[in-house]
């Protein structure tokens, strides 16, 4: 819900470059969470057990509530609420799946999240497992990437519908992260596993999705004014099928051999 939310709230209150910019400032708070998290989980087991990571979750769940408790009403307006019956959220779901404009955006957020996550997943079993790194050098090592994705949201939100075109930054982002997801092929390929080889790979690759990931998903739902709330869930429907996919597919080659990235 927190990760859709935002997402149809932009879409009900803002148009074209201003909508882009905004979902670029929230794509940089979303795409960086998972990148920063092993990074904050390992700084919480330097000082405490594993119970110590709930009791920081935990907090962080209240202190939502709180927040949207106190600070939080609906931004779409009487006139433009549909009534909530099964049959009108089906009809939602029907013109989403139905959008062409959709499902080519939500299939290259999809992908483009999908090969992010793949650093996220294997990172632990390569980083800790085969290079012997410790908590504290792979919580940097996380963090180094994660300076890079907000970089490329940033400089999405910069840009967008001032100074370069939508498609232009997406296409450029795609190529970067093509390159770096090279990089990291090239090394593992030649037996050059180590930290100076993987942490370019995974900085292009995340830049690239900072650039991709606000551009994406403001195409995705630019269509649907009257379905945002659907189309944001079911982008993020999407985008998380991706991720577990890839994670499977990584678990299952993580048996026949050693990691890899």
């Amino acid at each position: 819900m927190c990760a859709i939310l935002p997402l149809a709230i932009i879409r009900d209150v803002f148009e074209g470059g201003a909508a882009r910019r905004r979902l670029s400032h929230v794509a940089a708070l979303l795409g960086v969470t998972p990148l920063i998290a092993p990074t904050i989980g390992s700084w919480l087991l330097a000082v405490g057990s594993w119970r110590t990571i709930y009791a920081a979750q935990a907090a962080v769940g209240f202190a939502m509530a709180l927040c949207a408790w106190i600070g939080f009403h609906d931004t779409l307006p009487p006139d433009r609420r549909p009534p909530i019956k099964r049959r009108s959220m089906l009809h939602g779901y029907a013109d989403v799946l139905s959008s062409v404009s959709f499902r080519t955006f939500a299939l290259i957020y999809a992908l483009s999240f999908a090969c992010a996550f793949s650093f996220i997943s294997g990172a632990p079993s390569v980083l800790i497992q085969t290079l012997g790194l410790s908590h504290i050098e792979f919580a940097l090592f996380f963090a180094a990437a994660a300076v890079w994705f907000l970089v490329g949201s940033l400089i999405s939100a910069r840009l967008s519908g001032e100074k370069c075109g939508p498609q232009t930054l997406m296409q450029t982002g795609l190529a970067i992260m093509i390159f770096g997801s090279g990089i990291g092929l090239a090394a593992a390929a030649a037996g050059k596993i180590h930290v100076f080889t993987l942490l370019p790979a995974a900085a292009l690759a995340v830049f690239g999705f900072g650039l991709v990931g606000a551009m994406a998903t403001h195409d995705a739902l630019q269509d649907l004014p009257q379905a945002a709330g659907a189309a944001a869930g079911a982008l993020r429907c999407g985008q998380m099928t991706a991720g577990a996919a890839v994670s499977a597919l990584l678990s299952g080659s993580w048996t026949t051999g050693p990691p890899l990235p």
